[in-house]
């Protein structure tokens, strides 16, 4: 999952709530979260729960 500590809540790209991501796909969506928002943005990858999902 990929956490928006500043929307306390889980991070959406494109539309989606990401969770249920493996720690690589979750990762990746973080570095993309980190360069389409520099600033004012705080995501954080961390590993699934499977409750996540």
């Amino acid at each position: 999952m990929v956490w928006d500590h500043t929307g306390g809540a889980p991070a959406r790209l494109g539309g989606v709530e990401l969770r249920g991501q493996d720690k690589h796909r979750a990762e990746i969506a973080c570095d993309i979260l980190r360069r389409i928002f520099p600033t004012g943005r705080d995501a954080d990858a961390a590993k699934s729960d499977p409750s996540d999902a």
